[in-house]
């Protein structure tokens, strides 16, 4: 998704995290995933889409927290957001 200059029509530096954040939301459509309200996934769309086990997500969350999660109702949540957050750090080391 790239943007223009409405003056020059020169391409505008994308950020990479909203860029995979849309790459994010886009993998949803495709693949039948539910974006809920606040743009947020479940535990188990965020694991099939980071290519972890759900169990990994769990203790990254008991130990490191290098996701910030959101809960409602005993249930956890990620907003888009922040995986593609966590996936532009992670690809950058």
């Amino acid at each position: 998704m790239t943007c223009c200059c409405p003056t020059c029509g020169q391409a505008l530096p994308v950020d990479p995290v909203e860029a995979e954040a849309e790459a994010i939301r886009q993998w949803c459509r495709s693949n039948g995933v539910a974006i809920l309200l606040g743009d947020c996934v479940r535990r188990s769309d965020a694991a099939l889409y980071l290519g972890r086990a759900e169990k990994t997500l769990a203790n990254w969350e008991s130990v490191a927290q290098p996701i910030p999660v959101r809960r409602l109702s005993g249930r956890t949540y990620y907003e888009i957001r922040d995986l593609a957050a966590f996936v532009v750090k992670d690809s950058s080391r």
